[in-house]
């Protein structure tokens, strides 16, 4: 905590006093409580610890945290936190009532992290929309892609040369604190910045992205010898292949993917578009469907 602390612009929150609703899930976020009522005026659902999670499910998705946005709608709050349940994910609400999913929580934690000091590079996974690398690219520094996992961003953050990482569920790596992802962190870096302007107003500064998933049923053998013929095909094109395979556009991208729990193959497209995203997702279905024969 005392971590967290030293790593922002307390009086700099504190002089602000920003009014902020919070939804700790009934995780371990809420030990951290005492720590954002010394900087904010705050007002806590599902604030006990317990690790049943009466209050909602641990998971923070917009479905599960609809309390939360009702009372930042009906509220005046500045925004609205939550919280899964060992408070390494984290999103947000902005002061309007939109819910902020994890991938614009952690490319607005580099954004902040860039205004702050010079980044070179950045780490994230394979399944991370691209908004994260547009603003690496913005203030010249490089997009390093890893396995989806926590693990894996911990383990390239160790092996040093990076100044941030994170991950498309909201959780974000700050190495001036730990290199596990940190979520009470995020959040104090969010209310340093919302003593500058609202949430909302630095939410408009990240690239718009609109995405696309669908999934295909195959078994374990199958899987293999799909991915291994998929991957082939993609030769000479913009390739990230450290987890599935990943193929890079100019402003767009596709995945994918094996599960590696359940029989099947993940297609995930992110675009400027909705209609290019489903575009992109039906185009790759087929090329994987054609591949089961």
């Amino acid at each position: 905590m005392k971590a967290i602390e030293k790593s922002v612009e307390l009086e700099k929150i504190k002089k602000a006093r920003p009014r902020v609703a919070l939804d700790f899930g009934n995780g371990t976020s809420s030990l951290y409580a005492d720590m954002f009522r010394r900087v904010a005026d705050v007002s806590v659902i599902n604030g006990g610890l317990d690790g049943r999670f009466p209050g909602r499910n641990s998971e923070p998705s917009e479905a599960n945290v609809q309390k939360l946005v009702k009372l930042v709608k009906q509220g005046e709050f500045d925004a609205g936190f939550a919280w899964d349940g060992d408070a390494d994910r984290f999103v947000m609400v902005d002061e309007k009532g939109n819910f902020v999913v994890g991938d614009r929580v952690f490319a607005l934690s580099v954004l902040l992290k860039a205004k702050k000091t010079k980044i070179k590079r950045i780490i994230t996974t394979v399944a991370t929309s691209r908004a994260a690398q547009d603003i690496a690219e913005r203030y010249c520094a490089q997009t390093i892609y890893t396995k989806v996992g926590a693990p894996y961003l911990s383990e390239a953050m160790h092996k040093g040369g990076a100044d941030i990482a994170g991950e498309e569920v909201g959780g974000v790596v700050w190495k001036e604190i730990s290199l596990a992802k940190d979520g009470p962190a995020t959040a104090m870096k969010v209310l340093e910045a919302m003593a500058e302007k609202p949430l909302s107003q630095w939410l408009a500064e990240l690239p718009q992205y609109c995405n696309a998933k669908t999934k295909i049923t195959a078994s374990a053998e199958m899987k293999g010898r799909i991915m291994a013929g998929f991957a082939a095909m993609q030769k000479g094109k913009n390739v990230v292949a450290v987890d599935g395979v990943r193929i890079n556009f100019a402003d767009s991208w596709v995945i994918v993917r094996a599960s590696g729990t359940e029989d099947y193959i993940r297609i995930f497209a992110e675009a400027k578009t909705k209609e290019k995203a489903e575009k992109l997702v039906k185009e790759y279905e087929e090329k994987v469907k054609g591949l089961r024969l």
